[in-house]
């Protein structure tokens, strides 16, 4: 069963936290920062962006997901503006298992931050990374 622990300001749900597995995501309900402020707050609370390194870290985006509208969320996927290869910033580890939508990453210059495409059950795409988007820290 799924567990969900809402964290509340003036009475509106700001984040849930979400425990799956062995893992505890937090995701941002109402905020939207550009990636580097979303990673930024992720570090602020101890955590960073979440990486997704295996099928099962993917299912627990999925269902730590499930629900939320918008397009996407940010999540702790990188491109290397020189060398152009994707990592994940918290181990800095290279994208070795990998859930893109169909034609991504498509090398589109300036997309250097990932996200998971909410309505394409969390598949990644690349995005500039000053858009504002919610965010899951892990």
């Amino acid at each position: 069963d799924l567990v969900v622990l809402y964290f509340l300001a003036q009475g509106q749900p700001l984040y849930s936290e979400r425990p799956w597995s062995n893992y505890r995501l937090r995701v941002s309900l109402k905020e939207m920062k550009s990636w580097p402020e979303a990673r930024r707050h992720c570090l602020s609370q101890q955590s960073d962006l979440f990486s997704v390194a295996n099928e099962t870290m993917q299912a627990a985006l999925i269902a730590a997901v499930r629900g939320l509208s918008g397009e996407a969320v940010w999540i702790g996927l990188r491109r290397h503006l020189m060398w152009e290869y994707w990592y994940w910033v918290d181990s800095e580890d290279l994208v070795h298992y990998a859930n893109w939508d169909n034609g991504k990453p498509n090398g589109t210059y300036g997309q250097l931050c990932g996200m998971a495409i909410l309505t394409k059950n969390s598949s990644w795409g690349s995005q500039c990374c000053g858009m504002k988007l919610r965010f899951v820290c892990q």
